[in-house]
């Protein structure tokens, strides 16, 4: 019988590997990481900074809006509150505070100002309308439903911007309080915002 050849296999020794190419390569990969870290946390930062720019510009266009539309309301609430006065014998604290509410509506004020005064006339309002219902005598007075129905109209125009505003005050607000953008909105002067009732 034949011997069997044995193949002997040649192994090559290892090179030993030199510290500093692999300190180059873990250097080199650190320095690509923290750069990433860098241009992303940049990213984040301006991507931040634009949407409370654009969040507060949205909500100053819309408290324009709401302005102006309660200058209008607020032209209207005179002739209701004489109306109501003439077609009734109601009277109460309810008209003096939609009276007083109206008069800070009709002055330049501020927007926190403006909607706080929001909140009491349309509080006021909601309690003197839900009072008048049983006035038969208002009730078939043509000057006081046509009056109604201006502000109603008008009231629903000011909800679809008042709910908008609450939308977009209610992320910003999170965005102001939440850390880490908290330290964003606070280097660049962001301040929470008041929402409507």
């Amino acid at each position: 019988m034949g011997e069997k050849s044995i193949k002997k296999t040649k192994t090559t020794p290892e090179k030993p590997k030199n510290p500093r190419r692999i300190k180059k390569r873990y250097v080199s990969l650190a320095l690509i990481v923290i750069a990433s870290l860098i241009i992303l946390t940049k990213l984040w930062s301006e991507s931040t900074i634009i949407f409370l720019d654009v969040s507060s510009d949205s909500m100053d266009i819309t408290l324009k809006n709401l302005k102006t539309d309660y200058k209008e309301k607020a032209a209207i609430i005179p002739v209701l509150v004489g109306t109501i006065k003439s077609e009734s014998d109601f009277e109460g604290n309810i008209l003096v505070n939609v009276t007083n509410a109206m008069a800070v509506l009709l002055k330049d004020t501020e927007n926190r100002e403006f909607i706080l005064a929001v909140n009491e006339l349309d509080s006021s309002l909601d309690i003197l309308f839900s009072e008048l219902d049983g006035y038969r005598k208002l009730n078939v007075n043509t000057r006081y439903n046509d009056l109604i129905n201006s502000l109603g109209t008008i009231d629903t125009k000011t909800t679809e911007e008042i709910t908008f505003y609450n939308s977009v005050a209610e992320k910003y607000n999170d965005i102001v309080k939440s850390f880490p953008t908290k330290l964003i909105a606070n280097k660049h002067n962001y301040t929470t915002r008041l929402s409507f009732q």
